[in-house]
Order: structure tokens, then C-alpha cells, then sequence
């Protein structure tokens, strides 16, 4: 952690300069990104152009009180199906999903979804060329859908709604079958990568209640911290939980190495617990003034880059450097490579008039190599997806197509 401290002491790096545009390696029109696979190779998709309204009246008013209005928490989803290099693997069975359900192993053969069709939501565990699997027994759930996979596919974890409408998390392993989480854990928010541990809410007192905030802060992760939150623990599995804050939120968790940042009440701050080191660290003291008030952030997999967002602006760190974010760029956008050597986000340009883009910067943490990136859509929806080693970038528009860039560094004769 000194390293951190002192190697972001010493460096401060000029804002990038936004480089030669790059143009698509492929470019798909007609069909919604939903999932990407590690090696951004593999890619779970529907088709474009069916924008109407899931109509499953009992399961839209179960889900109403964890979403803020006029979030729809359902998307229709047809012709779903798994994608790789233009060759289409159908998904039958589903008619819709919830929005930001879907989860890929690493590989992308191993897909975990919250679907279902006819007013049912299941958490489902679907290979590719397989039938799909439910996780839950119907008996156990009322609605069920997930959170998180690891990488290799055999470890699921998520929540559900019972019969009494008390939500409640639970953990999946391959062989193993199904189990709620042990107290005080409330409900699972990621799973690190080799499936052996996870992030979860945590109780205090009223578990009824703490349920329900819980579940809002699973669906609805932008939503404001309130007094009487659940708080936010670590647990290896088969070992006892380990509670980081007794009323906070989690913001990002490295997923490779356990590192968590998490948001508290009072005073309004955010911690850092870099890997699995016990010391924590303020993020306003990571900082080091050059975000006003730490408001936000994220992490790459590995927690070797951090992102700090502030009221008016924000930095990247790494252990060595620190980068304030080039105007224009959406911090909320913001994604990084499994190592946390290249980042990407969406970013803002003036167009001419009719002129609809997509647009996204792209650097290397370690050679200052930046890249501007484009594709037709609409620029008040796009969506990145960065792969694990930080050279395939997939550009998507939320309403449908998407263009994928090749940018690994040419290999000289």
C-alpha cells in the first residue's frame, strides 16, 4: 500500500490527448448486446426493434417497490441467442429477462440469467448446446434471477423473492447444488473469480427490513444511501464473514484479488481495502486532492487501478501514476482490462447537425497509447465492453448494433 501511496505522490500525468480514430474491426446492426465473454469473442444478444413493454402484471408489481419509478426492470428479448464471429447459437425458451441479469463465464460458454416467460422469473444456469438448467426448486421461490458467475461457470450466486415475498441470497456450485447464504450475510453482489468467495450485504438488526433495502441496492445500485442500510461484508466460503462497514454500500469489487470499495453514510465517504490486506484506506486521502469530494469509483479485476469520481472531476490511479480523466469522458462509463492496464469510456463530441455516433477513448495505462474509437448509434445510450487483456473493445448501442475494435499493437516481422 505504500507503494500507492508514494508512486501516486510522485507522478502526475497530463490529461491524454485524444489520438487517430481506429476504425471497427466488425460491425453487427440489428441485434442488442446483453453479455460479453472475457476474450470479447463470445456474445449474448437479441434481436433489435421489439420495443414493447413486458406485460407480466403480478411479476412488474413484486419487482415495483426494489426500482425507482419509471424503471422498467424487465427486457423483452427476442431471438435470443449466444454470438461468435457472426455465428448464431439460438436460446429458446425465454421471452424475456431481467435488465442487467446476464452473466458469462469466462469463456463464454456458461451463461446465468434471471429469464422466464408466462409471469415466471427464474434464475437459470444455461450451456451452450445444452438444455437450460433452473437453479432454484420452484418450491423455494416465488422469483429468483442472478447476480454474479465465476469464471469457470460452476459457481452462480444470487437472490430471491419467497413465497412470503422476503428476499433472501443464495449460493450455487456445480455438484453441489443450492444454499442460502448464512447470517448475517443478506444478499450476494459479486462473486470473485475463482468462486470461492464474495461480496454480500450484511444485517444489523431488522432482517425483514434490511432484506428489502438489500434487494434495492441489487437492482437499483445508483440509488441514494439511506439511514438504516444494510451493511457490506467479505466471505470466504466455508469460513466466517468478515464485515468491512456496519451501514454502507458497495461501489466495485476486484474480483481477482478481493480488493472492495465501499461508500458509508458518515460522513458520506468512501473506503478502499486494497486485496486482502486488513488496512483500509480513505479515498479523499488516495486522492490526494485532485478530486474534490470522492463520490463515487471503480476497480479493475486485479485492484491495481482504481478510478475515483468527484463532483467535477476524476482521476485514475495505478500504482505508479496518477491520470486525471480527459474532459469529456463519462466517468460512469468507465471500464478497465482485467490487469488494469487499459482503460476505456464512453465520451462526449459535438456532432454535426443528424449526425448520430457512438464515440469512446481508449488508453494504455503503461505506453500512454490513446485511441479514439466510433460507430453509428445513438450517443446518449452507448455501452463498452472492455475483454480481460484490455485489446478488444465492443462498442454496443443500447436500442441495437455494435462494433467491435480490434486494438492489440501490431507484431513487427
Amino acid at each position: 500500500m505504500r507503494r500507492w501511496l508514494t508512486g501516486m505522490a510522485l507522478a502526475l500525468l497530463a490529461p491524454a490527448v485524444l489520438a487517430t480514430s481506429v476504425a471497427p474491426q466488425l460491425v453487427v446492426d440489428g441485434q442488442v448486446l446483453l453479455a460479453q465473454s472475457a476474450d470479447g469473442r463470445v456474445r449474448l444478444v437479441h434481436r433489435a426493434g421489439d420495443r414493447a413493454a413486458v406485460s407480466v402484471p403480478a411479476l412488474t408489481r413484486a419487482l415495483a417497490p426494489y426500482h425507482r419509478a419509471g424503471r422498467e426492470p424487465l427486457v423483452r428479448v427476442p431471438a435470443l441467442a449466444w454470438e461468435q464471429e457472426r455465428r448464431v447459437t439460438p436460446l429458446d425458451g425465454f421471452d424475456y429477462l431481467l435488465a442487467g441479469s446476464a452473466r458469462l463465464s469466462a469463456d463464454g460458454g456458461t451463461l446465468a440469467v434471471g429469464a422466464g416467460r408466462e409471469g415466471a422469473l427464474d434464475a437459470w444456469l444455461i450451456r451452450r448446446g445444452q438444455a437450460p438448467e433452473r437453479m432454484l426448486p420452484t418450491a423455494m421461490a416465488r422469483y429468483s434471477s442472478v447476480t454474479d458467475i465465476s469464471a469457470d461457470g460452476r459457481t452462480v450466486v444470487g437472490w430471491l423473492l419467497d413465497r412470503q415475498s422476503v428476499a433472501r441470497g443464495f449460493l450455487w456450485r456445480e455438484r453441489r447444488g443450492v444454499r442460502l447464504l448464512p447470517d448475517p450475510l443478506l444478499l450476494p453482489l459479486a462473486v470473485s473469480a475463482d468462486g470461492t468467495g464474495l461480496l454480500a450485504s450484511s444485517d444489523r438488526e431488522d432482517r425483514d427490513s434490511l432484506r428489502r433495502k438489500a434487494l434495492s441496492a441489487v437492482l437499483d445500485p445508483d440509488a441514494a444511501l439511506l439511514p438504516g442500510d444494510p451493511g457490506v461484508s467479505l466471505w470466504r466460503i466455508g469460513e466466517s464473514p468478515t464485515q468491512l462497514a456496519a451501514e454502507g454500500r458497495a461501489l466495485a469489487y476486484a474480483r481477482l484479488q478481493g480488493a472492495v470499495l465501499w461508500r458509508t453514510r458518515e460522513p458520506g465517504r468512501l473506503t478502499v481495502r486494497l486485496g486482502h490486506e486488513s488496512q483500509t484506506f480513505e479515498a479523499d486521502a488516495l486522492a490526494a486532492g485532485q478530486v474534490d469530494r470522492v463520490s463515487g469509483g471503480t476497480m479493475a479485476a486485479n485492484g491495481r487501478a482504481l478510478l475515483l469520481q468527484g463532483r467535477r472531476n476524476s482521476v485514475l490511479l495505478t500504482p505508479m501514476q496518477k491520470l486525471p480523466l480527459p474532459a469529456g469522458l463519462l466517468a460512469d462509463s468507465v471500464t478497465f482490462s482485467s490487469d488494469g492496464r487499459h482503460v476505456a469510456a464512453l465520451f462526449r463530441a459535438s456532432d454535426r447537425p443528424g449526425e448520430r455516433a457512438l464515440r469512446a477513448w481508449w488508453r494504455d495505462l503503461t505506453q500512454g497509447d490513446s485511441r479514439r474509437l466510433r460507430c453509428a448509434g445513438d450517443p446518449a445510450a452507448g455501452r463498452l465492453f472492455l475483454s480481460a487483456d484490455g485489446y478488444r473493445l465492443t462498442l454496443a448501442g443500447q436500442a441495437g448494433g455494435y462494433c467491435v475494435f480490434d486494438l492489440a499493437p501490431e507484431v513487427q516481422p
